[in-house]
């Protein structure tokens, strides 16, 4: 994490993909920070995820065919990635493609345990459709 201390464990965020730094930013969602980027990390993990789309802006995507910020996760930020032996469900958004976040093809809305990686990547355990 390139700011760590704004971002202790246990602290409620919603995290995307920067693409302008190539890291995950994270927005405060409480505490005195609520709506500020307190964060912006390599490779981060969080704990009772959501995964956000807000289909307006998403509508203004497809209209003007340029990017902006309207999907990310809502979760926990855990002190450190888990080990887990498996290798959890990697997980996609793509505006042009559908309203929602995919594994496999099929919607996911929530998860566990989602580790966001220093190479865009998103895996999550435990999802829910």
């Amino acid at each position: 994490m390139r700011r760590p201390s704004q971002a202790a464990p246990g602290r409620r965020v919603y995290a995307y993909r920067n693409l302008h730094k190539g890291c995950w930013s994270l927005r405060a969602l409480d505490g005195p920070d609520r709506g500020r980027v307190i964060a912006h990390a390599d490779d981060v993990a969080l704990a009772a995820c959501e995964f956000r789309v807000s289909e307006k802006v998403r509508q203004r995507v497809l209209r003007e065919r340029k990017k902006y910020v309207h999907a990310g996760v809502v979760g926990h930020v855990l002190a450190a990635a888990p080990d887990y032996q498996r290798a959890g469900k990697r997980l996609r958004y793509n505006p042009y493609e559908g309203p929602s976040f995919t594994a496999d093809g099929a919607p996911v809305r929530a998860a566990d345990v989602v580790r966001l990686g220093a190479d865009g990547r998103c895996q999550a355990w435990g999802t829910a459709q």
